[in-house]
């Protein structure tokens, strides 16, 4: 350690941890970055306002009955992540024949997200993006994913996909933005979920 070897009151050292040039933010101290999230979530909403973002990104959980895919979900909770996110890359999602038909495979890049969303939010961990205390996900029951759709009207409708979190969520560029990789989720049996009262 580097306190075995010196000491601050010694004129020769050259260490700035112990002559104080260098320390950590303290706890509950309000950093420059993050100050900056409202006005870099205002500059993401122009964007959208423009129409630049042509997909809508949205963080859904599900509760089935009983066993994963046997009975109908219901939809516990959906939440659009706004300022709209950048996808990227949907060429990354490609199309494969399967026993089940036509079938999605591979993953996409999401960036861009407000550092307003916490890790556990974009892990799916807390449901109603409230309360972190209750991280309701874990039952057996419960399902989390990613819903990525189109932002344009189209007759008919496109439908949506969903994606699962592939790798722990990244924030990035001084704390003012999360990237997330995502990879498809199977949707081999594909059901409508009943919206919860």
């Amino acid at each position: 350690m580097l306190a075995d070897r010196t000491t601050p009151s010694d004129p020769l050292a050259e260490v700035p941890a112990l002559s104080g040039q260098v320390h950590p933010v303290p706890a509950g101290r309000r950093t420059l970055m993050e100050s900056l999230v409202p006005a870099v979530d205002r500059a993401r909403q122009t964007r959208n306002d423009l129409g630049l973002a042509p997909y809508r990104v949205f963080l859904v959980h599900w509760r089935w009955p009983g066993k994963r895919g046997v009975g109908r979900p219901v939809e516990t909770s959906r939440v659009e992540i706004l300022p709209t996110p950048r996808v990227q890359d949907m060429l990354s999602t490609s199309m494969g024949l399967s026993a089940f038909g036509i079938t999605e495979a591979g993953g996409l890049f999401v960036d861009r997200i407000s550092p307003r969303f916490s890790e556990a939010d974009l892990r799916g961990l807390t449901p109603d993006l409230l309360d972190p205390v209750r991280p309701q996900t874990m039952s057996g029951h419960a399902e989390f994913f990613w819903e990525v759709r189109e932002s344009r009207r189209t007759n008919p409708p496109t439908k949506p996909r969903r994606y699962t979190v592939s790798g722990v969520p990244m924030l990035a560029k001084g704390g003012l933005q999360w990237r997330v990789n995502l990879a498809k989720q199977d949707t081999s049996f594909e059901v409508e979920p009943e919206v919860a009262s």
